[in-house]
């Protein structure tokens, strides 16, 4: 019994020290590109089916200020990914207030909507305004199982008409 427990205390403690840290809404509130932004490529659709789209650029000076602007040690940046919390496919920009460390154990969950919400977009089934908070909520939420629990049921749909031509 003292081996289970003790298993138990081993299993659990390694699962909360690598949890995902959730993104910082003061930190990270998301961005959008506009073309006077320095990376802006061009603009796509007109009316609600437009979007902006900035060129992908993060220099890397960006990413280590992203690292410590989360109280992450320089040191592990190779655990973490600088994604945008508004992807650029939707019209985010590369600003810093758009980006966020991810631990890269956690990428399968964090970036689950992009595909199927950028197709949908695509398709005109929703606006690039509704594609962008879609993504923003997942991503500012799914690090809670309870509402991730509660709202996965759309994505899971979205993901039935627009598989993701990139995973297996």
């Amino acid at each position: 019994m003292r081996f289970f427990l003790l298993l138990f205390l081993l299993i659990s403690s390694t699962v909360f020290a690598t949890s995902p840290q959730a993104p910082n809404a003061q930190l990270s509130p998301g961005d959008i590109c506009t073309t006077e932004d320095p990376d802006y490529r061009a603009t796509y659709g007109e009316g609600p089916t437009s979007v902006v789209i900035c060129t992908r650029k993060v220099e890397y000076s960006t990413k280590l200020q992203v690292i410590e602007r989360y109280g992450l040690k320089k040191s592990n940046r190779s655990n973490y990914k600088i994604d945008h919390i508004i992807p650029l496919s939707i019209g985010g920009s590369n600003h810093i207030t758009n980006l966020f460390p991810i631990d890269k154990n956690f990428m399968n969950i964090y970036e689950r909507p992009e595909w199927p919400v950028y197709q949908a977009f695509r398709n005109d089934l929703i606006s690039s305004a509704e594609a962008r908070q879609m993504v923003y909520q997942w991503k500012m939420n799914s690090w809670n199982e309870q509402w991730r629990t509660v709202n996965e049921d759309i994505i899971f749909e979205l993901e039935e008409m627009f598989p993701n031509p990139y995973t297996d």
